[in-house]
């Protein structure tokens, strides 16, 4: 393997990674757009929010509308729960972050509509242990705060729940509405039951009564109806829908800091390749003027000396032609020499020659 073939090899292969590298921070910096990178921005924000006196209700509204939005974005040009999933498939992460079987289905929801999104969380939590419990919250005479924190305490996720005096106040609040010590008379199949009202209502508005066909704006104005309705046509099923939508918001406080952690980088990263990808195009610019400029200063610089030196070895090639080589080959400062040499040497001869005769 000669050295030549190692050189030029490891050059394009350089070549090529910086290409690749380039493609990315392209990519990166330019395949998000401005808005989605905004409503990517604005859901972090929210996360940081609700890991202080979180309103659980409240943070579940802003989890489903604002996730939503979020999820219909593209990053780096790629959907973004295609970018989601592929991050929760790389190899070492810890359980709470690797995909599982519903994480293609969580997505997919959420990036259908607010609706879809709120339906499909709530078919995710384990309603009946939280019902249990705030009827024994409910059952207590004197209900302190120390109580409500223990009861806050008792989920144990990756992340603690929040239970400081506004997590508090949200768990009064939902007492107040409920009155959960007489019990909850709806305890099963809530999600279904909860489908089957808002296809109902759909219908009623002019819309497609198959959720997944309504479009996110159609989808946000059916939920934003969805409670009062229940509560007008089934109020003990509107009940034990507090405490799902109290349980959801619990969720997402967690579970919200698993993707504000990659948005934050995902985001600064962007900044930085916009910035450094025009940065590096303007720095190779200059040095490519540069080097042009320098190599054609060299290439100046070598036509004069050429020039100079085809005006030295002018009489030599003029000797050359008229048959004179030998005399040509000598440098114009030692023929002038030898000429004036031979004069002397001549005139010094006749003169001898010439005292020689007169004496």
């Amino acid at each position: 393997m000669s050295t030549r073939w190692i050189r030029t090899t490891g050059k394009w292969t350089g070549r090529t990674l910086l290409a690749g590298l380039l493609a990315c921070a392209v990519a990166v910096g330019f395949g998000t757009r401005s808005n989605d990178a905004a409503k990517m921005a604005g859901f972090a924000d929210a996360v940081e929010h609700w890991q202080h006196n979180p309103d659980f209700r409240l943070v579940q509204v802003e989890y489903v509308t604002m996730g939503s939005d979020a999820t219909r974005t593209r990053i780096a040009g790629v959907p973004a729960p295609d970018a989601v999933l592929f991050l929760r498939s790389l190899p070492g992460l810890p359980a709470h972050l690797r995909v599982n079987p519903t994480s293609l289905d969580h997505y997919a929801n959420f990036a259908k509509g607010p609706l879809s999104a709120y339906l499909h969380l709530t078919a995710e939590q384990g309603l009946g242990d939280t019902l249990t419990s705030i009827e024994q919250l409910g059952q207590r005479p004197d209900l302190t705060d120390a109580d409500i924190v223990n009861f806050l305490r008792g989920y144990h996720l990756h992340n603690p729940v929040v239970s400081d005096a506004g997590a508090v106040r949200s768990v009064r609040r939902l007492m107040t509405d409920l009155n959960p010590g007489r019990g909850f008379v709806v305890r099963d199949n809530v999600p279904n039951r909860l489908r089957a009202r808002a296809s109902l209502l759909a219908g009623q508005l002019g819309y497609p009564t198959d959720i997944a066909m309504l479009t996110p704006e159609q989808q946000i104005d059916v939920w934003n109806r969805l409670d009062d309705v229940v509560k007008r046509e089934d109020y003990e099923l509107w009940r034990t829908k507090q405490v799902n939508d109290w349980l959801n918001g619990v969720w997402a406080q967690v579970y919200g800091t698993m993707y504000a952690g990659a948005i934050r980088p995902a985001l600064e990263a962007r900044l930085a390749c916009r910035v450094g990808v025009p940065s590096m195009a303007l720095a190779w610019i200059t040095l490519a003027v540069w080097r042009r400029r320098r190599r054609a200063g060299r290439q100046q610089d070598e036509a004069a000396a050429n020039l100079n030196a085809g005006a030295a070895a002018g009489p030599v090639v003029d000797a050359w032609r008229s048959g004179r080589p030998r005399q040509a080959m000598r440098p114009a400062g030692v023929l002038r020499d030898a000429y004036a040499r031979s004069s002397v040497n001549r005139a010094r001869g006749s003169h001898e020659h010439v005292g020689g005769r007169s004496l």
